[in-house]
């Protein structure tokens, strides 16, 4: 699955949050939702207009981010410093 089929930034959405595509739901709440201990199902069933694959996006994106930023930090401890 390539989650760029999926999410998307435009700064009239959200100031540019990223969003599943076509809606305005940021893919933070998704994250923020399964961490927050929702199964997929709730989500779906809170979110009808969502899809599993709506789900499998969003984490992709966040590992994808993580990635780009891992390349990118110089070695730190990012948000896990003292």
């Amino acid at each position: 699955m390539n989650w760029k089929n999926h999410i998307e930034q435009r700064i009239d959405i959200l100031c540019g949050k990223p969003v599943l595509q076509g809606t305005r739901t940021p893919v933070e709440l998704l994250l923020t939702e399964l961490g927050n201990g929702l199964s997929q199902e709730e989500i779906l069933s809170n979110y009808p207009p969502l899809k599993s694959e709506h789900l499998r996006a969003a984490l992709l994106f966040a590992a994808a981010v993580l990635r780009k930023k891992g390349r990118h930090s110089g070695g730190g401890n990012g948000p896990f410093r003292d």
